[in-house]
């Protein structure tokens, strides 16, 4: 899969969730990247998009997970994650917006 370029996930001041939008096509995916420490919970809901999204997480140490909207994820080591957003549909250019939590 080709990617485009990684947006860094922005928390407003006190806040702990963003929403994210975008759009993709089949093999170019949104990369997103954001810091968190171990045993926080990811929770990823709010999705709207016309196709079927593929949701990867991938963290320290090489782990990767497929998240599920709307179930926790317990981040399982402390440093950078990558949120991958990906189209699995034959659709193109299928727009999308998520909100994302960390808590």
């Amino acid at each position: 899969n080709e990617r485009k370029t990684v947006q860094e996930v922005r928390f407003a001041p006190g806040a702990s969730s963003a929403n994210l939008r975008g759009s993709v096509s089949t093999g170019w995916y949104d990369e997103y990247v954001f810091a968190a420490t171990k045993g926080q919970k990811l929770l990823v809901d709010g999705v709207r998009s016309n196709a079927k999204l593929s949701l990867t997480l991938y963290g320290p140490a090489n782990s990767s997970a497929d998240v599920r909207a709307g179930a926790p994820f317990t981040l399982p080591a402390s440093g950078a994650y990558h949120l991958h957003v990906d189209n699995d549909s034959v659709e193109t250019n299928v727009p999308y917006s998520l909100n994302v939590a960390i808590h």
